[in-house]
C-alpha cells in the first residue's frame, strides 16, 4: 500500500513538474513579444472588438506583465496556487475572447506568441486556450493536494 501511494504521489510531482515548466515557458514567451511590441499587442486587443479604448489601453499595459508574473512563479516554484489561478483566469477569459471572435466571424490575428503564431482565430486557437485553462486547473488541484499531503505531515 505505502509503495502505491508514494508512487503516485512522485507521479503527481512529475506531472506538477511538467505542468509548470511548459506552462511557464509559455506564459513567458507569449508575453516577451507583448512587452517589445506594446503596440502591436494593443492593436490586436482593438481587433476583438470587445472592450473600449481605455479599457484596452489598460489590458495592454497590465496582461504582459501578469503573465511575465505567473510564468516566473511557475518555474521558481512560489506562490503555485496563485499562478495557476492566474492561468486558469487568463486562459478563460482568452477562451471567451476567442469563442467570441469566431462567433462574430472576425478575420484577426491571434499573435499571442509573435511572429510564430500569426495564423487567424480559430478553433485551434480556441482548442489551445481552454487546453491551457485545463491545465490550468489540473494545477490547482494537484498543488491542493500536494499542499494538503504537507499539512498531514
Amino acid at each position: 500500500m505505502m509503495t502505491r501511494l508514494v508512487r503516485s504521489e512522485k507521479h503527481r510531482d512529475y506531472l506538477l513538474l511538467i505542468l509548470r515548466v511548459t506552462i511557464g515557458v509559455a506564459f513567458i514567451w507569449a508575453c516577451a513579444h507583448k512587452i517589445r511590441q506594446p503596440y502591436d499587442f494593443l492593436h490586436a486587443i482593438y481587433s476583438y472588438e470587445i472592450v473600449g479604448p481605455k479599457v484596452g489601453l489598460l489590458v495592454a499595459i497590465m496582461l504582459p506583465w501578469f503573465e511575465l508574473l505567473i510564468g516566473m512563479s511557475l518555474l521558481s516554484g512560489l506562490m503555485l496556487g496563485g499562478a495557476f489561478m492566474g492561468v486558469m483566469a487568463s486562459c478563460l477569459a482568452f477562451s471567451i475572447a476567442n469563442a467570441h471572435a469566431i462567433a462574430s466571424e472576425l478575420s484577426i490575428s491571434c499573435n499571442c506568441f509573435g511572429a510564430i503564431d500569426a495564423g487567424m482565430v480559430g478553433y485551434g486557437t480556441l482548442f489551445r486556450s481552454i487546453m491551457f485553462l485545463i491545465c490550468g486547473i489540473v494545477g490547482v488541484c494537484l498543488v491542493t493536494v500536494s499542499q494538503h499531503r504537507l499539512e498531514k505531515v
